[in-house]
């Protein structure tokens, strides 16, 4: 099976989702990892934990677009307020994690 961790490096929405929905730097799509393992892709904890975190985004990202919203919308208003909140991923991941309870 393969393993794949999650891209530190990323600081942004727009590089966020092309890792999950298409691969990033020439890895996997973090999608279909998910759909074909499920957390067994994940070796590390501190990738369960960044992978529960960002998962977060491409949740909000999937609202959003459910609410025919095209994705590249979703993900520039989900930027949009990460910036607006002068906030980092992580933060926003946090924003939005504290916006669903």
């Amino acid at each position: 099976m393969p393993t794949y961790s999650l891209s530190r490096a990323i600081q942004n929405v727009p590089d966020a989702w092309p890792e999950y929905a298409k691969g990033y730097a020439g890895g996997p799509p973090v999608k279909e990892m998910e759909e074909r393992f499920g957390a067994k892709w994940r070796k590390e904890p501190r990738d369960t934990q960044l992978f529960r975190r960002r998962n977060a985004i491409y949740t909000a990202i999937a609202t959003l677009k459910a609410s025919k919203r095209s994705v590249e919308t979703a993900v520039q208003a989900l930027e949009g307020r990460r910036v607006s909140e002068k906030g980092s991923l992580d933060m926003l991941q946090k924003i939005l994690l504290a916006d669903r309870n």
